[in-house]
């Protein structure tokens, strides 16, 4: 977590899990992204719940973080809003600005519920 936020733990990194526009459930993924214990395929893997990394979505042979928000072709449209708000705060869009801005946290929130990947419904994480 300390390489994509050096300030934590610190009041701005307190008012980007507080944020009364994100759902607390919003908030427990922000967290589990920024300190890597996510339910992606990649994590999944160490702890023998899936067979392989591969993305789900689009068959891509990794499945992580950085995949998962910044590269996979089956969520661009669901990341060209993000792209958008960053460019709206004159920043690129990198794993640092979307989970460490505190203007991002409810463009990142809204993106990970467009893409069901941790839905009960969507079940993305599964191979």
């Amino acid at each position: 977590m300390q390489k994509q936020d050096k300030t934590t733990p610190s009041s701005n990194f307190l008012k980007l899990i507080s944020n009364p526009d994100i759902f607390q459930s919003d908030v427990s993924i922000i967290m589990q992204l920024k300190i890597s214990h996510v339910l992606l395929n990649s994590y999944l893997k160490w702890f023998k719940i899936v067979d392989s990394i591969r993305c789900p979505a689009c068959s891509a042979d990794y499945k992580n973080i950085t995949h998962f928000l910044l590269l996979c072709p089956s969520y661009a449209y669901e990341r060209w809003a993000l792209i958008k708000q960053a460019q709206k705060h004159w920043k690129t869009l990198t794993l640092e600005t979307i989970l460490s801005t505190q203007d991002m946290a409810p463009h990142i929130a809204r993106y990970i519920r467009s893409t069901h990947q941790f839905s009960k419904k969507g079940k993305q994480t599964s191979s």
